[in-house]
C-alpha cells in the first residue's frame, strides 16, 4: 500500500482550511490508499509558550465539553458521517470516522487519550467547525431526508403542523444552513466602519458582515464601538419605535449578556433609567462588563429573580422579557440545542416563562408596556403564552409596523393576533419571536416584603478631584457602593438608583470612577470607557495595533518617551482601551484582568 503524509499547520485565512483558535494548532495529515481520494485526519494539540516548549499534547475525547461534543456529532450526522470510538475508555486513539455518500472511509477527526488538556469550548467550537466544514464541505446541498433525520422526530412533526409543508420544507433546510454575522454600532463611539457593512432593514444600527472575522483580536471591538449581535433580535428597535411615549425607566428583565440591552440603551435618551438584570452571578459579571465598554452612564446591573421586583410596584414603564426558552431558533448555532431538546422541554419552558413573568408583573406600572421574545417557534412558548398574559394579567397585544419586504410572519395559530415571527429561511437571521404587549391592570399594591436594605450616605473625600474627571461633574451625584470605592449617577436619577439598590443586589450603578488607596486616587476603568469621561482629564496616548492588543492581553506597554507620567488613558484608532500608569521607564498595565484576551493574535492580524 503505498503512502505518503505531509504534516502541515493549518493556518487561518486559506481556503478550505477554515480558520483557527490563536491557542492551539490544528494538524492535518493527507494520505492516499490504493489510488482513492485523498483521505484527511486532524488532531487538536496545545500549543505552548514559555521556557519549556512543551509544544504538544493531544487531547483525548473525554476531555472535551459537551457542548463541544454535541457540535461535533451534529455535524458529523448532518453529513452522513458515523462517530466510531467515541465513547471508548482508555488509551489509544479516540476518532471520529465514516463513508462518504459513494466513497471511501476517512478519518474526519482523532483524538489521542495522552495529556491532561482541558480546551475552551467556545473557542474550541469555533475551531473545529470552521475546519470541518471548509475542508469537508460538509453542510452544503445536503437532502432534505438527512435534515429531517438529524433533528428531533416530534419537533419535525410539530413544525409540520405548524407551517404549511412548502413553509416547513424550506425552514428545515435552512436550519442546515450556515447562519449570517451581524454586528451593530454603538451611537456613542462611531468607528467609521459602518459602510463596510449591507444594513439590517429594521435597526438603524444594525449590519451584516461578509464574512465572520476574529472579534476577539479587533480592539475597537473591547473598546465597545459595536456589539456582536443576532440580526432577528435586533427587531426590538421596531417595538421601542411603537411606544406611545419615552420610558422613563426600562427593566431588562433576562438580560446577559447584553445585546438587547445596550441595544436599549442605544434607544432611550439620555436620562431615561436602564436596569439590566441577570439572576445568575457568572452572566451578571459579563452583563456588568459589556455594559461598561457601551460607555453610558444611565444604567445599573443587578442580579436578581423576577419576583425581587415585585416590590417595586408600577416603577418601570417598560419591562423587556427576553425569557429563556427551548431555543428551537438557535438550532443551527448550538447542536447543544438540538440535544436538549423534547416535547417535555417545550412544556417546561412556557411554564418557567408564564412564572417569570407573572412574577416580575407588579413592577410594571399600568400603560406601561412587556416586551416578550424568545428564540423559539411553538405556540406553546410563543402564542399560547402571549394569549395567556393577556386573559388571566390584563394586557393587551401592540401592532409593530413591519414592512412585508422585511419577510417577518405574523400569528401561525390562526388567531390573529399581533405578533412576529423571524424564521430564518424568510429573514435573515436566526429563529426569533416577538409581542408588544400593554398592561391594562391597575398596578397591584407593593406585596409586603422584608426590610429594606441598608444603604448608607458616606461622605466622599476627594469628590472635588473625581468630579472634574466628568464632562459635566455638577450635573452627577458622587457616592460610595462601597468602602474602597467612588461612582457617579446623574443627578436627576438618584433617588431611582437609591431605591433601587435598596430593593434588589446591584452590581453596578451609574459610572464607577475611582478607588481609594490610602491617599490615592486611581482611575477605574469603566470612567476611561464612560462617554461621560472628561477629554482634558488624563492624557491620552494611540497605539499601533500590535501593541493595542498587547495592553488587552494585560502585557507590560512601552510608552513614547513625550508621555507625561501618571495615568493616562490608552487608545486605539482614537477610541479608549483603559488607563495605564505611566511610571517614565515602563508602564503598569491597569486593563482589567478578568476581561483580558487569554490567546496570542494570529498571524497577519491586523495587517
Amino acid at each position: 500500500m503505498a503512502e505518503s503524509r505531509a504534516e502541515r499547520t493549518v493556518r487561518r485565512g486559506g481556503t478550505g482550511c477554515g480558520k483557527s483558535f490563536p491557542a492551539f494548532r490544528f494538524f492535518e495529515s493527507r494520505e492516499r490508499k490504493n489510488g482513492s481520494k485523498d483521505c484527511f485526519s486532524a488532531s487538536v494539540v496545545e500549543k505552548r509558550a514559555g521556557p519549556t516548549k512543551k509544544s504538544r499534547k493531544p487531547a483525548p475525547w473525554g476531555a472535551l465539553p459537551a457542548l463541544l461534543k454535541a457540535k461535533i456529532r451534529n455535524l458529523c450526522a448532518k453529513s452522513k458521517f458515523a462517530l466510531r470510538n467515541i465513547n471508548r475508555p482508555g488509551p489509544g486513539p479516540h476518532s471520529l470516522s465514516g463513508r462518504e455518500e459513494g466513497g471511501a472511509d476517512r478519518s474526519v477527526l482523532p483524538f489521542f487519550s495522552s495529556g491532561k488538556w482541558r480546551p475552551n469550548g467556545r473557542k474550541s467550537v469555533s475551531l473545529l467547525i470552521r475546519f470541518l466544514t471548509g475542508r469537508m464541505n460538509l453542510i452544503n446541498s445536503i437532502p432534505m431526508e438527512s435534515v429531517k433525520s438529524q433533528l428531533p422526530e416530534s419537533f419535525v412533526r410539530q413544525m409540520e403542523r405548524l407551517l404549511p409543508s412548502a413553509e416547513c420544507e424550506a425552514l428545515l433546510a435552512a436550519l442546515a444552513g450556515e447562519p449570517p454575522v451581524s454586528v451593530r454600532s454603538n451611537p456613542f463611539k462611531r468607528a467609521g466602519r459602518e459602510a463596510e457593512r449591507e444594513p439590517v432593514p429594521w435597526c438603524a444600527e444594525g449590519g451584516y458582515l461578509s464574512e465572520r472575522p476574529q472579534f476577539t483580536f479587533d480592539p475597537l471591538f473591547h473598546a465597545g464601538c459595536y456589539y456582536v449581535q443576532e440580526a432577528s433580535s435586533m427587531f426590538v428597535e421596531q417595538a421601542f419605535r411603537q411606544l406611545d411615549e419615552v420610558p422613563r425607566r426600562v427593566l431588562d428583565l433576562c438580560a446577559a449578556p447584553g445585546g438587547k440591552s445596550t441595544l436599549w440603551r442605544s434607544l432611550l435618551p439620555d436620562g431615561a433609567l436602564l436596569v439590566a438584570n441577570e439572576p445568575l452571578r457568572q452572566r451578571a459579571q459579563v452583563l456588568v462588563e459589556n455594559l461598561a465598554k457601551w460607555g453610558h452612564p444611565d444604567v445599573a446591573v443587578t442580579q436578581a429573580y423576577p419576583a425581587d421586583f415585585a416590590p417595586l410596584a408600577g416603577f418601570f414603564d417598560v419591562v423587556a422579557a427576553d425569557v429563556p426558552c427551548s431555543g428551537e431558533g438557535m438550532f443551527r448555532k448550538d447542536a447543544g440545542a438540538v440535544e436538549e431538546w423534547s416535547p417535555e422541554a417545550v412544556v417546561q419552558c412556557a411554564d418557567r416563562q408564564w412564572q417569570i413573568v407573572n412574577d416580575v408583573w407588579p413592577a410594571l406600572r399600568e400603560g406601561g408596556y412587556l416586551v416578550y421574545s424568545t428564540c423559539t417557534f411553538n405556540r406553546l412558548e410563543d402564542e399560547d403564552n402571549v394569549e395567556r398574559i393577556c386573559r388571566e394579567l390584563g394586557a393587551e397585544p401592540v401592532p409593530i409596523a413591519c414592512p412585508e419586504s422585511w419577510g417577518v410572519s405574523g400569528d401561525t395559530t390562526g388567531r390573529g393576533l399581533p405578533v412576529y415571527h423571524f424564521f430564518p429561511h424568510r429573514t435573515r437571521g436566526e429563529g426569533f419571536f416577538l409581542a408588544l404587549l400593554r398592561k391594562t391592570s391597575a398596578a397591584p399594591v407593593a406585596r409586603e416584603r422584608k426590610k429594606a436594605r441598608a444603604v448608607r450616605e458616606q461622605p466622599v473625600a476627594g469628590g472635588a478631584t473625581v468630579a472634574r474627571w466628568l464632562k459635566q461633574g455638577d450635573r452627577f451625584k458622587l457616592f460610595r457602593p462601597d468602602d474602597a470605592h467612588i461612582a457617579a449617577v446623574r443627578q436627576t436619577l438618584a433617588d431611582d438608583f437609591r431605591r433601587l439598590r435598596e430593593t434588589v443586589r446591584t452590581l453596578s450603578a451609574g459610572i464607577l470612577l475611582a478607588e481609594e488607596k490610602g491617599r490615592k486616587l486611581i482611575p477605574q476603568h469603566e470612567l476611561a470607557l464612560s462617554v461621560e469621561r472628561a477629554a482634558e482629564a488624563f492624557p491620552q496616548v494611540e497605539l499601533p495595533y500590535a501593541q493595542a492588543v498587547a495592553y488587552l492581553r494585560r502585557e507590560a506597554v512601552v510608552l513614547p518617551p513625550e508621555v507625561p507620567r501618571g495615568y493616562v488613558v490608552v487608545t486605539y484608532e482614537g477610541r479608549a482601551l483603559g488607563f495605564a500608569n505611566n511610571l517614565g521607564a515602563r508602564a503598569n498595565n491597569l486593563y482589567p484582568a478578568e476581561w483580558r484576551i487569554r490567546s496570542a493574535a494570529p498571524q497577519g492580524a491586523g495587517d
